[in-house]
């Protein structure tokens, strides 16, 4: 069978179709040529089909194996390299194992961190072999949660340094998991000679109820990995875990039939590694988590590893989350992908797609750096970031022909991100320019919405179950043409670093180009009340309708807003985000049709954005949207107050605001006296500094300066920071009793949103 340029072998993978990549190679002329895709997974050639494979197209001949790295098992990899040739049969392949060279053998610390290494380099040697697309599907019980692991940092580093696009598999384990906070009991046990203190599940029940159903399969034991809010000493040397946590599994009778005490301890890695025998009947078994030695630890996961053998978690009300992402699969930098059977996408009349129950759920949470320090806040990467198909066909790989068409069928996340690494091929080849996160970001606004299955209602946009949703061919496109057209009527589109032109539509939308001189096109009743979430210098808005009838332009509440006819009863409103803005708007016909009006950005200052906790009383000031976006997204406590000052660019008459953060009152401290900042370092070590906020004037300038001023609540140790009406109102008793005027703390420039002349 052939399509667009290149054979795409004697099988192809129904996801082809699901995704629409086949009418969009067609429709764009591009079929992967150029692009060099490594795949890591278990092994490539053990069953010596490759040859075959090459013969029969179903793999291009110039498929590489890395010296040495055929690795020992199913052929996954071979699988996996099928149905990237599928979508992308013009582009080369390239593979490496990632089981590692020691195999084997009970537990051994040496040979995790060996084999984990092997994974790491392996990744390194794809992208110095020139592998511009890296995939993998493969998942170690031994990696760090809470911090990255060596996987997590080569992801990163050829994401950096070579300029990879890098897409994993999200897992395989559904919603098998559980999260919470270590909470002691008050009695200390003695079990099997060692103290331990029972974590409680539920108030006087110290105990999670397992069951494990019925395999489909050979398999003996389910496995789970146990891992706690604490640095590892393989991945930080010197900074290691501080508490020890064990695992023992009792029967319904209070027997003890398993006990895991031989890997987390205080100052080593911060994980234990534990089993459930699987029966000829589903068996119910008693989990007690006990902490041995240490500190109890912030957070802890309990994470079914079986990849999808029948198991369900007894529900108890201290679990936060039933997320099962975690490790490579929720590196930041890469690409994670769930799965969705292809019949239950739109192109096999499964709309809207609908993701399949063993799709890993995310979010994971990481809380320490690589030297073993605590994050400032946490992590929470989006995985998955995207859902692919699965369940699909290739020559060999798989248990059973599910479908009846002739060939086994390939399920999981292993199948759904070689689809999305295909595509990948495809848009680089379309456009060499782009970056991981400009293939990421096109990759979601082409996506197809899906609800997360363990919410109530449909989950409009992004959630923790499919990402952004399933992945198109759409996304193509948007790579080939610069052209997003947001075909999927999504309420935020974010574009790529270089320009691009986003097409307006009647729905309300945030764009945010990321870079380059973009445009954002379209009629004026389709512009209404949409968001340019980042308006720079040389950026576009287009009115495709508007003539040169463009009478009055004016501004305020952050909004730019313009006439289109001579009464200005036609008015068309846009709001310019991304920080304070002191530009203007140039307004000029074209020979389109329409008439551009073009900001001039000449902004000196930014937007400071503020959060309010209720439970500590506590304020929190930012100046970067980054971070203030991570703690709309991943501290609920905080809410948004929006942005009641700006921060002037630094220069020679600015100086710095410092930023610490009690770790005794969960509240945080600000003063732009250095003097002040060494004294609060030596005298109060529950103070963590966290460096600069922002900058502030050295002095009083023009009428948009202030001074702000801090106030103390000796109750609460919260401090509050007001402009001057609040300081006001603050001074009045109208905040409550208790604050105490501290004076003026640094002086700021007055919030301003799109100036216009």
């Amino acid at each position: 069978m052939t399509v667009g340029m290149a054979d795409q072998g004697s099988v192809v993978s129904q996801g082809d179709r699901a995704m629409g990549t086949d009418t969009a190679r067609t429709a764009y002329g591009f079929d992967g040529t150029g692009i060099t895709v490594g795949i890591l997974s278990t092994s490539f050639d053990s069953f010596n089909g490759e040859d075959a494979d090459k013969a029969s197209h179903d793999l291009p001949h110039d498929t590489q194996i890395l010296p040495g790295q055929n690795g020992h098992s199913d052929d996954e990899g071979r699988a996996m390299a099928q149905i990237v040739h599928d979508i992308a049969p013009g582009a080369s392949i390239l593979f490496a194992t990632a089981q590692g060279h020691l195999q084997g053998g009970p537990y051994n610390p040496q040979t995790v961190q060996s084999n984990l290494q092997d994974f790491a380099n392996n990744i390194v040697s794809l992208a110095e072999a020139g592998a511009k697309v890296i995939v993998d599907d493969f998942f170690s019980v031994y990696e760090t949660s809470y911090q990255a692991s060596v996987v997590t940092q080569a992801i990163a580093d050829v994401v950096k340094t070579f300029g990879v696009t890098y897409i994993t598999s999200a897992g395989n384990n559904g919603n098998k998991g559980y999260e919470s906070p270590f909470i002691p009991g008050a009695a200390i046990a003695s079990v099997q000679g060692l103290a331990e203190t029972w974590h409680q599940f539920a108030p006087g029940q110290n105990y999670l109820p397992i069951t494990v159903g019925v395999p489909s399969g050979n398999q003996t034991t389910a496995t789970f990995s146990l891992q706690w809010d604490s640095p590892s000493a393989s991945v930080s040397p010197g900074h290691g875990a501080t508490a020890d946590l064990d695992v023992f599994v009792y029967d319904s009778s209070g027997t003890i039939v398993r006990a895991f005490t031989g890997m987390g301890s205080v100052g080593g890695d911060a994980y234990q590694v534990f089993s459930l025998p699987v029966e000829a009947t589903a068996e119910t078994y008693y989990v007690r988590v006990g902490l041995h030695a240490g500190t109890a630890p912030d957070d802890f996961r309990i994470i079914d590893e079986s990849n999808g053998l029948p198991i369900t978690l007894g529900d108890v009300p201290t679990d936060t989350t039933h997320a099962t992402s975690n490790g490579h699969h929720a590196a930041p930098a890469a690409i994670s992908v769930g799965e969705a059977v292809y019949g239950h996408t739109p192109a096999y009349s499964g709309s809207p797609p609908t993701v399949d129950v063993a799709s890993a759920l995310g979010p994971s949470t990481i809380t320490y750096d690589t030297d073993g320090t605590r994050l400032s806040a946490p992590l929470h990467p989006a995985a998955p970031a995207l859902v692919g198909p699965d369940g699909v066909d290739t020559t060999f790989f798989g248990a059973r022909d599910t479908d009846g068409s002739g060939h086994p069928n390939f399920f999981g996340t292993s199948a759904a991100a070689p689809h999305v690494a295909g595509l990948a091929a495809l848009m680089l080849q379309a456009n060499p320019a782009l970056t991981s996160e400009d293939i990421r970001a096109l990759l979601q606004d082409g996506a197809i919405d899906m609800d997360n299955p363990y919410t109530t209602g449909f989950d409009t946009g992004p959630d923790a179950a499919t990402g952004a949703g399933f992945v198109q061919g759409a996304s193509l496109g948007y790579a080939a043409t610069g052209i997003i057209t947001n075909d999927q009527h999504k309420a935020g589109i974010v574009g790529t670093h270089l320009g691009d032109l986003f097409v307006a539509t009647a729905a309300h939308e945030t764009f945010s180009g990321r870079g380059g001189a973009d445009t954002v096109a379209g009629k004026a009743a389709d512009l209404d009340g949409d968001t340019i979430a980042d308006f720079i210098d040389a950026d576009t808005i287009h009115v495709t309708d508007a003539g040169a009838q463009v009478y009055a332009l004016s501004s305020g509440g952050g909004h730019v807003t313009f006439a289109l006819s001579p009464d200005g009863s036609q008015v068309t409103t846009l709001a310019l985000g991304g920080g304070a803005f002191s530009g203007s708007v140039h307004q000029h016909a074209d020979a389109r049709g329409g008439v551009d009006l073009t900001v001039s950005d000449d902004a000196a200052v930014a937007d400071v954005f503020r959060f309010y906790d209720a439970h500590t009383n506590d304020h929190f000031f930012t100046a970067n949207a980054a971070e203030a976006d991570a703690v709309k997204a991943s501290l609920p406590d905080y809410a948004a107050e929006g942005q009641p000052w700006a921060t002037p660019e630094r220069g020679s008459d600015t100086t710095d605001v410092f930023r610490f953060f009690d770790t005794a009152t969960g509240t945080h401290f600000l003063t732009a006296n250095a003097a002040e900042r060494d004294a609060v370092i030596a005298n109060l070590p529950s103070y963590r500094y966290e460096g600069v906020a922002f900058g502030a004037y050295a002095q009083p300038g023009t009428a948009d300066t202030f001074g702000v001023e801090r106030f103390y609540d000796a109750t609460s140790h919260a401090h509050m920071y007001a402009a001057p009406d609040e300081a006001a109102v603050i001074r009045a008793g109208q905040a409550g009793p208790g604050w105490t005027d501290e004076g003026v703390a640094f002086i700021v420039h007055a919030a301003q949103h799109g100036l216009i002349s």
